[in-house]
C-alpha cells in the first residue's frame, strides 16, 4: 500500500537521491528554500524524535505514519513539535534552516518504508505529487 504525501516545502531540488561519490549516497533529496519558511509535515502521523544528535542532519525532526512510513525532515532551523505530538498533513512541524552545507537554505527530506524491522530508503521524488 502507497502513502499519500505532501511536499514539506517548495523549493529546488538541491540534491537528488543516491549515490553522491566517494561511496557515499544521499538517502533522501535537499530542497531549497528561504531561510525561517514553513515546513510541514507530508502526512499525519506522531513525533518519533526531535533532536540534533544524528551525525550530519541537523536539526531533525521524524514522524511515523500508518503502513511502516517514516518521513525525516533534517537541517531544520527550528522545531515547533515535540517527541510523540500528533501532527496531521501539512501541519508545521518547523522551519527551513542553514545546516545543510548546499550553499543556501534548504531541508533534507527523506521518506522511509518499514522492511521487517529495518527502514528502507525510498526516493521522495517516486512518492510525491509531481
Amino acid at each position: 500500500s502507497s502513502i499519500a504525501l505532501q511536499w514539506p516545502v517548495r523549493g529546488d531540488i538541491l540534491r537528488r537521491f543516491g549515490p553522491v561519490g566517494l561511496g557515499e549516497r544521499n538517502n533522501g533529496i535537499n530542497i531549497g528554500a528561504a531561510a525561517g519558511a514553513a515546513v510541514n509535515a507530508s502526512a499525519a502521523g506522531r513525533v518519533a524524535y526531535v533532536g540534533d544528535d544524528l551525525v550530519g542532519q541537523g536539526l531533525t525532526v521524524l514522524i511515523v505514519h500508518p503502513d511502516g512510513w517514516r518521513t525525516v525532515y533534517g537541517h531544520l532551523g527550528s522545531a515547533l513539535v515535540e517527541d510523540g505530538a500528533d501532527v496531521r498533513a501539512g501541519q508545521q512541524i518547523g522551519t527551513v534552516g542553514l545546516t545543510a552545507g548546499d550553499g543556501r537554505p534548504s531541508i533534507h527530506f527523506e521518506t522511509r518504508r518499514m522492511q521487517g524491522d529495518e527502514p528502507v530508503a525510498i526516493d521522495p521524488l517516486t512518492v510525491l505529487p509531481r
